[in-house]
């Protein structure tokens, strides 16, 4: 069995081609899988750190409005569905999986025109500009939250499967996290990150804080995203704190944190899940339709995190919020009980169903 993935623009669109891929290998076999990114992507690293092969065609983000950039995207898009053919063709899979991004375009439109299955993973409530133009012509849709589907409309067939979660989250256990990072039984461990690629707004205001934590019992690592980091962090940081570029193994830190400050992309969402770990969301203004804000709204009014926006983030704001969480025990384990009950731990398993229908359809024909 031979399955093409693709994928791009930022991490929250390989993360789930990447555990998509593992769910295959777990619940259906082993199988060859070849990866297409954007050119030049940085998520691309991921997959390579997944030992994925790859290949890659040169594509722009397509603006909304009519541009000399968005023309020149639209002649990239279409020459990039001839470079994609050529992949497939060489390639020879029974089916390609799309998980957003504007790569997915070309590569999708190839296939179909080649005859090939295709399905696309949605993983936010609300699409992509992508998602919403395939999917009425993609053989499947699968979707990470429910909600979604009504922003497709009747013409795309959807099934709902939740987000998979990259290998070692479905595996997460707290107590093994916290003891290989040394932290002490009632030591608390924050985590902050501003998704991906980092946040420029979010290092203003969350590094001047942790810097001056003095409570020997609350130890902060915050990332603040490679292109956001400055080696100076390293002379600025607090006893308890770490300034990093990224976490380069999230699956192995996260599940040991008691609270994460961090944004609300859909796979940021499902990781903290998986983990049980509650958090303070700082949506993204700069996404499509606001689908983080509405991702956050969704998880603070199931208990399992705070938002704050990002235009009224504060050092007092973020202080008072944190404290208000972590002085109460309580709060803080119900909100870890609530994120948790959002995994859906079977993704992996309905979204291999899924696939598996799939191809045997596709060779019955």
């Amino acid at each position: 069995m031979k399955i093409i993935y693709c994928g791009g623009g930022t991490s929250g669109h390989v993360s789930p081609a990447i555990a998509i891929k593992e769910a295959v290998d777990e619940y259906i076999g082993k199988h060859s899988a070849l990866f297409i990114g954007r050119e030049g992507g940085k998520e691309n690293s991921a997959v390579i750190k997944a030992r994925i092969p790859i290949k890659t065609v040169k594509v722009i983000g397509l603006k909304r409005n009519l541009s000399l950039e968005s023309l020149s995207a639209i002649k990239m898009a279409i020459a990039a569905k001839k470079e994609a053919a050529s992949i497939i063709k060489n390639f020879g899979p029974d089916l390609v999986i799309g998980t957003g991004g504007y790569v997915c375009w070309p590569v999708l439109k190839a296939a179909k025109s080649l005859g090939i299955k295709t399905i696309l993973h949605e993983s936010n409530a609300y699409p992509g500009l992508v998602v919403k133009l395939l999917s009425k012509k993609t053989d499947l849709t699968l979707l990470g939250i429910e909600d979604a589907k009504e922003e497709l409309g009747k013409k795309a067939k959807t099934v709902y499967v939740g987000n998979p979660v990259r290998k070692g989250f479905d595996q997460a256990n707290r107590e093994k996290a916290r003891n290989e990072l040394g932290l002490r039984k009632n030591e608390i461990l924050i985590l902050s990150f501003g998704g991906s690629n980092g946040s420029a707004r979010m290092n203003e205001i969350v590094i001047p804080f942790i810097t001056k934590n003095k409570n020997r019992n609350i130890r902060y690592i915050h990332a603040t995203g490679r292109n956001n980091f400055d080696p100076l962090y390293e002379n600025s940081k607090g006893e308890n704190v770490k300034i990093i570029p990224f976490f380069n193994n999230m699956e192995k830190i996260l599940p040991a944190a008691d609270l994460a400050i961090t944004r609300s992309g859909a796979m940021t969402l499902s990781e903290l899940s998986a983990s049980g770990v509650g958090a303070i969301l700082i949506p993204s203004p700069n996404v499509t339709a606001d689908h983080q804000r509405k991702n956050a709204k969704a998880y603070e009014q199931k208990g399992a995190a705070r938002v704050i926006d990002e235009e009224i983030l504060s050092e007092k704001l973020l202080e008072k919020c944190i404290q208000e969480i972590i002085e109460d025990k309580e709060v803080l384990e119900k909100m870890r009980k609530n994120t948790a009950k959002l995994y859906n731990k079977d993704s992996k398993k309905l979204i291999s169903e899924q696939i598996k229908e799939l191809i045997q359809k596709a060779k019955s024909t």
